[in-house]
């Protein structure tokens, strides 16, 4: 596990390059180039948040994304250690900023802890990509809604 706290950075042996990128203010958003190989992109808390409430609600995870290159392989997205598909990700209309969200039900459905939510946000990947994350909040809207398997 590498920590990024500043840009221009490398992690996994070179394999992954992190760079800054404009989305609504200059160097709003960081790019991950992947050369190849399994990757996981993830934003944490320092302490554990409680969304249950939330969770109870119409409220969607929702990342704001560019897509350059679509994983070469499968992509997964994790809420607090709880997996679906990411299969927008590939479909994703190249060198566009899109919204994705995922219910927050949907986690809880499939067992995510909300009490003690500590890694709202991980995406997984196999293969070269190229993608930027300008944000990841809690929405009750997304350009793109990722269904719930």
């Amino acid at each position: 596990t590498t920590r990024i706290s500043s840009v221009p950075a490398k992690a996994l042996g070179g394999r992954v390059t992190v760079t800054a990128t404009d989305h609504i203010v200059q160097e709003g958003a960081r790019q991950f180039a992947i050369a190849g190989g399994p990757a996981t992109v993830e934003v944490s808390s320092h302490a554990p948040v409680e969304l249950t409430r939330e969770s109870n609600g119409d409220l969607l995870l929702v990342a704001t994304m560019r897509v350059d290159q679509p994983p070469a392989g499968p992509a997964m997205l994790v809420f607090n250690r709880t997996a679906i598909p990411f299969a927008a990700l590939a479909a994703a209309p190249l060198g566009e900023w899109r919204s994705y969200g995922v219910s927050l039900k949907c986690f809880a459905a499939k067992g995510a802890d909300m009490t003690r939510v500590e890694t709202p946000f991980r995406l997984t990947t196999d293969g070269a990509a190229r993608f930027s994350l300008a944000d990841v909040r809690l929405a009750s809207t997304a350009d793109v809604l990722i269904p719930c398997p």
